[in-house]
């Protein structure tokens, strides 16, 4: 899927604020190699993708809608209406979450990669030694 066909034949940002209009404060667009969009009641940041060379993307989305709620989570910020939430830390697990995509894609399979080859100890002790 391009980044203009989120919702067929929309760009994205179109997508965020249709979606924002009805009520979501936090949206995350997923981009391929591109990376992702992070829209947070309408303000935006794109999140590269880290280069890697490509044998299966099989769960890479998956990847990036699982590990951005979790790592928001292990900050407790989930629950209610995401209060407290602003852009940068939106951002920030978002770019964690596609960084686990990139190496999910790396391998062959739905293979998340493990805590400790993304170098981030911050994972292991919330439970998530296989990301």
């Amino acid at each position: 899927m391009s980044r203009n066909e989120v919702l067929p034949g929309v760009p994205a940002e179109y997508a965020c604020d249709t979606w924002h209009a009805a009520g979501a404060r936090l949206i995350v667009v997923t981009l391929g190699a591109e990376g992702a969009l992070v829209s947070l009641d309408g303000e935006r940041a794109e999140v590269p993708a880290p280069r890697v060379e490509v044998v299966d993307t099989v769960g890479a989305g998956e990847r990036v809608h699982r590990r951005a709620p979790a790592r928001l989570g292990a900050e407790g910020l989930l629950g209610g209406r995401l209060d407290g939430l602003e852009l940068e830390i939106a951002v920030a697990a978002a770019s964690f979450a596609v960084r686990v995509a990139a190496l999910t894609c790396s391998v062959a399979g739905a293979n998340p990669p493990w805590a400790w080859q993304l170098g981030d100890e911050s994972e292991i002790g919330h439970g998530f030694p296989q990301l």
